[in-house]
């Protein structure tokens, strides 16, 4: 830890963490109307269904990404 914060601050000039990179949470939002619509057609589709349907079209999604957000809940 102590090395780390030791290079960090070498490199930067400060031992403050760097932030997050990417905005998290936004990266189905293309998607969102597309997947709302297969699970108000489909109910019963997994999200292993939904991920290759996506993958279908050139989108790579986890199986689960859908599932960790709150039920009905897009970002």
């Amino acid at each position: 830890m102590v090395m780390k914060l030791s290079q960090r601050l070498r490199a930067t000039g400060s031992v403050v963490a760097t932030g997050q990179i990417g905005t998290p949470g936004h990266t189905l939002q293309a998607e969102r109307d597309v997947l709302l619509g297969r699970i108000a057609a489909h109910p019963s589709m997994t999200s292993r269904a939904l991920a290759a349907e996506l993958a279908t079209s050139g989108v790579h999604a986890s199986q689960m990404a859908p599932d960790r957000q709150p039920a009905g809940q897009f970002r």
